[in-house]
């Protein structure tokens, strides 16, 4: 936010609807995160089969490819998909502030 204009204050019984994420920037997420995903998958994919060697994260797609019917992109893209899922479905972890760790800090409980 800009400093140069004023912060809008909500009072109490201001109708808050505008603050909520509306479905379009979901779908625009959501569109370009597939759409990286494919981009990086064809990447693996080209790198694979060009015989460039496969980086760390790409060793299990072309594992998948040589043992089955399954191309290196799909199974890549198939991967990520799942490990983001399962990033965003894990519980985040709160840190204590520094104020926090400070206090603790002086009172040995570290």
């Amino acid at each position: 936010m800009p400093e140069d204009q004023p912060r809008q204050v909500l009072q109490d019984g201001a109708d808050t609807t505008s603050l909520a994420p509306r479905a379009t920037d979901y779908l625009t997420r959501w569109a370009t995160f597939l759409l990286g995903v494919f981009v990086m998958s064809v990447g693996i994919a080209m790198s694979v089969h060009g015989q460039l060697g496969t980086a760390p994260i790409s060793t299990l797609p072309a594992v998948v490819d040589a043992a089955s019917s399954w191309s290196v992109g799909t199974v890549s893209a198939i991967m990520n998909i799942a490990h983001t899922n399962a990033d965003s479905a894990a519980p985040l972890q709160t840190f204590p502030t520094r104020a926090t760790a400070h206090r603790r800090r002086l009172r040995g409980c570290y």
